[in-house]
């Protein structure tokens, strides 16, 4: 993955990198300070509204969120305060 290609949204201590990963899929990076960032695929209906409208910080964060809830690892949502 190219970084020059991500844009970066801030959001307190969470980062949001919005790219695309080598088989060309839309996806969500996500980094929690401190810790390995993870990645959510945006373009087969995980996260519609992101994918639809591109980046808009509390949709996106929103959507991740309601996503780790559901399909997340411990770990994510320990990250997410979930």
């Amino acid at each position: 993955m190219d970084s020059d290609s991500f844009l970066v949204y801030p959001s307190t201590t969470t980062t949001y990198h919005v790219g695309m990963d080598r088989n060309g899929n839309s996806i969500v990076r996500v980094k929690v300070n401190g810790h390995r960032a993870f990645s959510i695929q945006s373009s087969n209906g995980n996260l519609p509204e992101t994918h639809q409208l591109g980046m808009a910080t509390n949709i996106t964060r929103k959507e991740v969120a309601a996503y780790i809830h559901a399909h997340g690892t411990k770990r994510q949502q320990q990250l997410l305060g979930l």
